[in-house]
């Protein structure tokens, strides 16, 4: 079996079944950090267009969407500069489905959700920045 964001939101789902059916009448609140937010969010999404939420969502870390991310990510700069680096990168991850849109996908959530991401300040370049969980936002 290839992992896929369809196969990984499915067993999202089936895990917050197995927790409300033993939950009974307790609030249950999914909660995601970095590319887990990605699953999250989607699978809260869902959630919520079939009338089935949880009490909230919190997203630590998330980032916009798959595509911005690999775009974004210190690791693909010198690839960046190629005529074909979309294509190649980013072009093929929705059609393979493994192309995570949670900047689209979070206009479906109606729950409240809590947006937490660190400030990075010094010398830690490495550290992911926060602007890409605001980007989500407005």
């Amino acid at each position: 079996m290839t992992p896929s964001k369809t196969g990984v939101v499915q067993d999202a789902l089936q895990v917050y079944d197995y927790v409300k059916q033993r939950a009974k009448d307790s609030p249950i609140i999914v909660y995601g950090h970095s590319l887990g937010t990605a699953v999250s969010t989607e699978a809260v999404a869902q959630l919520c267009e079939s009338g089935n939420p949880p009490m909230g969502l919190i997203l630590e870390s998330p980032f916009n969407n798959i595509h911005d991310e690999i775009a974004r990510h210190p690791m693909s700069f010198l690839w960046r500069k190629m005529p074909w680096f979309k294509w190649f990168f980013t072009g093929t991850l929705t059609k393979n489905d493994v192309g995570f849109i949670s900047d689209q996908r979070i206009g479906s959530i109606y729950i409240p959700i809590l947006i937490m991401h660190a400030k990075v300040s010094g010398a830690d370049s490495r550290a992911q920045k926060y602007q890409p969980s605001m980007n989500c936002l407005f």
